[in-house]
């Protein structure tokens, strides 16, 4: 290994996060119904439909959603592996 490989700089360390960052969302973009191509929208997953906040789920995202940033796509995961 060259120096710069054991010791990256801040750009190539901000490029590897960047790429990362745009292959992960790429993975839950929605595709084009026309040509099957993704549809980026860099800001946000895909939402969870409002039938999955019934019982348990709502009271929970209810109590704790007001408490933090996280989104409730988040919530939902960690309530599923409360209960699991």
């Amino acid at each position: 290994m060259s120096g710069s490989e054991m010791n990256p700089t801040l750009d190539d360390i901000r490029s590897q996060v960047e790429n990362t960052v745009a292959h992960e969302r790429s993975q839950y973009a929605p595709k084009d119904r026309d040509n099957g191509h993704h549809v980026v929208n860099p800001d946000r997953a895909p939402e969870l439909p409002k039938e999955a906040w019934q019982g348990l789920f709502g009271d929970y995202r209810d109590l704790v959603g007001p408490t933090t940033e996280a989104p409730d796509e988040f919530h939902y995961a960690v309530f599923c592996q409360v209960l699991g």
